[in-house]
């Protein structure tokens, strides 16, 4: 009988328990089962989704700090920043159909496309292209190339062709050739030491024959000069925005032959970077300019066949770079002036074998590339300016290849026609996260934007033919490609000549 009494109790208190309960269980189940509504933070790529959070938090933090854009409270710059991220935040609601307020949806944008392609124009994905053009211009060629040509044997005053350069990589125009000196009276060798051909009679001066006229006392001196232009274009992809490029330049350097088997030098270089962003449906123009200044010390020992090269260089860049925001209701311009600085250091290691008139060069050089572009605030642009943090950039690469030629002897002229393939391979310069925020968010909400990832292996092939005629004339044609980069196609077509002075 007290079983019964006591299962009856059980039972009554379980009841009431549900009773009670029962309500609770059922608001909490409703509100898990109940999704969260979709909102402009959780749109776009891996670029614009960033963005978008910032402006959607942007958004809320004006909004509950202040309630609407008008409030005398702000500044007209605080102001213009919150109705821009505002606009963008409720016309993601009226796209959405999430039941959020769309009192200031914009005007004129009606797909989510149009409304990610206004956040992307809103980001900062611009400034990678200051990376991109600083690491695409090395000074190293040009360096690597004239210790080739002192090592065979040219001195006193040179004056070289053009360089041109495609995409970023620089080809000496009659750098495949050997430096001639302005010594009158002199017999010119061949290109390619030991190669085989004849030397080339110089004709005298007038008035005696042998008579020296270079701008140097000893031979053991040597100056060089080198113009340069290069142009090509960038890929857009989904993270970094496109551009067409020009980017004309100058190196001077003055070196010494320490006996017959070590050289040093210095060298001075001047290039301004000229740069054009692609207009797409993300990106609505600007442009970029660049003028870097670099000093560069350099070195060679050589004995016998084999040669060690060093280059140490050291640049000053000023950056100053336009972006433009036009979406509907908005068309801003926003301007940045930064400066920055790059070390690159480059050391080479080569072979030179022959056989008869057949010459082969294996090398290899391993270049370490260290990059610093100060952080800036943009003007001009109201409320999406951005303050856009420093950025380091470093780049370890290594270039195994190897150079082929043949010294063809005429009676007054030799042809060395050549090939050379390089395998670049890349260990350090990854993708890279470029921090901003907008310079008149009070609230400081930080975004992130991925840059590319760089292309860890790819592959130069060259191939031409220089020749040397009686009296100093020298000229050349070189076509060169390169290989397995995703976003960037180049083909090159290089042609010069030179003549002593």
């Amino acid at each position: 009988m007290c079983k019964l009494e006591s299962c009856l109790t059980w039972a009554k208190w379980m009841r009431r328990t549900a009773v009670l309960v029962a309500p609770l269980l059922l608001s909490v189940g409703l509100a898990m089962g109940q999704a969260q509504p979709v909102r402009l933070g959780e749109l776009g790529n891996d670029v614009q989704q960033p963005v978008a959070a910032a402006v959607q938090a942007v958004s809320d933090q004006f909004t509950q700090s202040f309630g609407t854009p008008d409030n005398p409270a702000l500044t007209p710059e605080e102001a213009d920043l919150f109705t821009l991220c505002l606009g963008l935040d409720q016309t993601a609601n009226l796209l959405l159909g999430n039941g959020l307020p769309t009192d200031y949806a914009i005007p004129g944008i009606t797909s989510l496309e149009d409304l990610t392609a206004a956040l992307q124009q809103v980001g900062t994905e611009e400034s990678a292209a200051e990376g991109t053009n600083v690491t695409e211009t090395s000074r190293g060629k040009v360096l690597l190339k004239r210790l080739a040509a002192v090592r065979g044997g040219a001195s006193g005053v040179t004056v070289t062709g053009l360089s041109l350069g495609v995409d970023g990589d620089w080809f000496e125009v009659a750098g495949v050739t050997h430096d001639l000196t302005l010594g009158r009276g002199d017999a010119l060798s061949s290109p390619y030491p030991n190669s085989g051909a004849k030397p080339l009679a110089m004709p005298a001066e007038p008035g005696g024959a042998g008579d020296k006229s270079t701008l140097f006392p000893s031979e053991r001196w040597g100056l060089f000069v080198n113009g340069m232009i290069g142009f090509g274009d960038k890929e857009t992809t989904v993270r970094e925005d496109g551009f067409d490029f020009t980017v004309p330049g100058l190196v001077l350097g003055v070196d010494y032959r320490f006996g017959n088997d070590l050289i040093f030098g210095g060298s001075v270089g001047y290039e301004s970077f000229d740069g054009d962003f692609d207009v797409t449906p993300t990106v609505a123009g600007g442009d970029m300019q660049a003028d870097l200044l670099s000093l560069s010390a350099y070195s060679s020992y050589y004995k016998k066949s084999f040669y060690v090269d060093g280059i140490a260089t050291y640049g000053f860049a000023d950056y100053e770079m336009t972006r433009e925001i036009v979406y509907p209701t908005i068309t801003r311009t926003a301007k940045a002036d930064t400066d920055g600085s790059q070390l690159e250091l480059t050391a080479a290691f080569g072979y030179i074998g022959q056989r008869e008139s057949f010459q082969y060069s294996p090398f290899l050089r391993v270049s370490h590339e260290s990059v610093d572009i100060d952080d800036y605030v943009e003007s001009e642009g109201g409320g999406a300016t951005l303050a856009v943090d420093d950025q380091e950039i470093d780049s370890l690469q290594s270039i195994a290849g190897c150079q082929f030629s043949w010294t063809l002897s005429r009676a007054k002229s030799v042809l060395i026609p050549q090939v050379r393939v390089e395998w670049y391979h890349e260990f350090d310069n990854d993708s890279r996260l470029i921090s901003a925020m907008f310079s008149n968010d009070p609230f400081r909400e930080v975004f992130a934007v991925p840059t590319d990832d760089p292309d860890e292996n790819y592959f130069a092939v060259s191939g031409g033919v220089s020749g040397v005629w009686q009296g100093g004339k020298q000229g050349f044609i070189e076509v060169e490609t390169l290989q397995g980069l995703e976003d960037l196609t180049n083909y090159v077509v290089t042609a010069g000549i030179r003549f002593t002075l």
